[in-house]
């Protein structure tokens, strides 16, 4: 995966300046840029539009921003690559919560959990994936019955009733 490779590369580069989060806020701050000035995208992959004057434009726009960053956008214009910022910026995010000991899951349930049963969920999610920390996405299901799935990096946990039923029908 292209993305996972350049998110790879610079997670490596801001390891070994202990920047790692300063570069995460960066991406999130462009990422956030992104969102709400679609055309800026469009200007920076538009192939009529210099590769210089691309960089000139990230370079006045993005003030402030590490110099670490900056280099990694012009790497990214340069090989015709900048339309995969976002995946680029969530591979980032996952590294940061690898190396950081944090586990993202989905957790998908027939309701919205209470603040009290995701704390529940993640206790018990903190001691089975043997995680330092583990950050709940609470996602609604109307198709569950009951119960609770969590997907976590590409493995899923399903504590559903459907699961259940579907085991006993099996079982029958």
């Amino acid at each position: 995966m292209i993305a996972g490779e350049y998110a790879k590369a610079i997670f490596d580069l801001a390891l070994e300046g202990n920047r790692e989060e300063l570069i995460n806020d960066n991406f999130n701050l462009f990422v956030k840029l992104l969102h709400e000035n679609p055309d800026y995208l469009k200007v920076l992959t538009y192939p009529r539009i210099s590769d210089q004057e691309k960089k000139d434009n990230i370079r006045n726009t993005l003030k402030g921003f590490e110099d670490i960053f900056i280099d990694f956008l012009f790497v990214l214009i340069d090989h015709k690559r900048m339309s995969n910022i976002f995946d680029i910026a969530y591979a980032y995010e996952k590294l940061i919560e690898i190396d950081n000991d944090v586990v993202s899951v989905d957790v998908y349930s027939a309701q919205k959990l209470t603040i009290k049963q995701i704390q529940v969920v993640q206790q018990s999610l903190v001691n089975r994936l043997n995680a330092q920390r583990v950050v709940i996405n609470n996602i609604v299901d109307p198709t569950l019955i009951g119960g609770i799935k969590a997907v976590y990096r590409g493995k899923t946990i399903d504590l559903s009733v459907n699961a259940k039923l579907s085991a006993i029908k099996k079982s029958l």
